[in-house]
């Protein structure tokens, strides 16, 4: 016999009809064959769905939940409805998917297996800034740059205390700035070293000005110094100074130079000097002279000093 139900659906004393009975035999027409009613319950189909895990990094938007049907299947045009959800938040952490609003008709008995959505530490970057200064000035501030931040977040939403410092050290040269400290929740931080340069100051060094009477010896050659930092002198200086005025004994200008002094700290200008020779006095006095009243004159000479 063929059996048909009067309904597909899920339910309780489903009409059932059935055709294909024959009788045969010599006293088949002695029989009239009735169908008595007949019924039968349907019952759902179960369905297990499990949530897939997802996961994401902070500050991400959130991937779509999705899900795998691990035991039976569905049943022709049959279609699930609604979606999956998950626990609200957005810091770093675990959250579980619901089932939300995903369901089929009544023809199923659906079962559902929760998973969870992980949120991981995003990344930010903190640089320190580069900075510079001259040699013997006050260190400027040391600073830093910050990259990578997420739902609108800032130096103040990170824990902990930023030190940023730099290696020991005054003299002319490149010295490591470094920063640390910073804590959080939601990100992993990576800190990116400075460069500190102190720069050479600025020294002159200035021929004094000198002066003679012509015949005399030179005096000394002297120099000035202006723009020592640090307490520094002359005797922090390397090298060899050289004073010397260009050359000539007469009555003139020249000029002083000076040179020879190295420093790492110091970019050295030279400023010359004037060296003057002055005249020197002559004194020319007439000697005095006499002769006897009718004689010629002598001769008129001179003395000089």
């Amino acid at each position: 016999p063929v059996f048909t139900f009067a309904s597909a659906d899920v339910g309780t004393g489903i009409a059932i009809t059935t055709t294909g009975y024959t009788i045969s035999g010599a006293d088949a027409g002695n029989y009239t064959l009735t169908q008595p009613g007949l019924s039968a319950d349907i019952n759902p189909l179960t369905l297990v769905v499990e949530a897939d895990a997802q996961t994401k990094v902070y500050g991400s938007a959130d991937p779509s939940l999705t899900y795998q049907v691990t035991s039976g299947s569905l049943i022709g045009s049959d279609a699930f409805s609604g979606s999956l959800t998950r626990i609200s938040g957005e810091t770093v952490g675990t959250y579980e998917i619901t089932q939300g609003s995903l369901g089929l008709n009544s023809n199923y008995d659906l079962s559902y297996i929760s998973n969870d959505l992980t949120i991981s530490k995003a990344t930010i970057t903190v640089t320190a800034d580069n900075q510079t200064k001259i040699y013997g000035a006050a260190d400027p501030a040391l600073t830093v740059s910050y990259s990578g931040f997420e739902n609108g977040d800032s130096e103040l939403d990170l824990g902990g205390t930023l030190n940023i410092s730099r290696n020991s050290g005054e003299a002319v040269g490149s010295y490591v700035i470094s920063a640390s400290g910073a804590t959080s929740t939601n990100y992993d931080i990576t800190y990116i070293a400075g460069s500190f340069e102190i720069i050479p100051a600025a020294l002159t060094i200035t021929a004094d000005d000198q002066t003679k009477v012509y015949g005399e010896s030179d005096p000394a050659l002297t120099v000035s110094y202006s723009g020592f930092e640090n307490g520094d002198s002359e005797s922090d200086l390397g090298g060899t100074l050289s004073v010397i005025r260009a050359t000539g004994e007469g009555v003139g200008s020249y000029v002083i130079s000076a040179s020879g002094v190295t420093s790492m700290n110091y970019d050295i200008t030279y400023v010359a000097g004037s060296f003057e020779i002055t005249p020197a006095a002559l004194t020319i006095t007439a000697d005095d002279q006499t002769k006897v009243y009718g004689e010629s004159d002598p001769a008129l000479t001179v003395s000089y000093s």
